[in-house]
């Protein structure tokens, strides 16, 4: 994931890499996602820690997005739709709706798990 281009397009699909290869960078990355989510979710008081938290998010959500499969984006609704009202203010810019008729036979297939 280290060789992606910060601007690599979102796609949600990888026509490269051979379907398994990113599995487990994606999983790794779907983890964290989930743990920065989770802390958002929780209140807190700590504006700096709400602060890194989001730009965290930021980069790990960033990453995922360049190399996801249609089960990905939908990983990223599912935690969105669960946070907290204020959401919109900061989490928009995650939201990548995909059509999968566009990519129809390119989506890279889901992981095992998310099915």
């Amino acid at each position: 994931l280290s060789s992606l281009p910060q601007d690599a397009p979102i796609t949600g699909y990888i026509p490269e890499c051979p379907p398994g290869s990113l599995d487990h960078c994606t999983l790794e990355l779907r983890h964290c996602v989930s743990v920065l989510f989770m802390f958002e979710r929780k209140p807190h008081r700590d504006k700096q820690f709400s602060i890194d938290c989001r730009h965290w998010l930021d980069l790990m959500v960033n990453a995922l997005l360049r190399v996801a499969s249609l089960s990905d984006h939908l990983f990223i609704l599912n935690h969105l739709l669960r946070s907290p009202s204020n959401v919109s203010r900061w989490g928009v810019k995650f939201l990548h709706p995909l059509s999968p008729l566009k990519h129809e036979g390119s989506l890279r297939p889901t992981l095992s798990g998310d099915q």
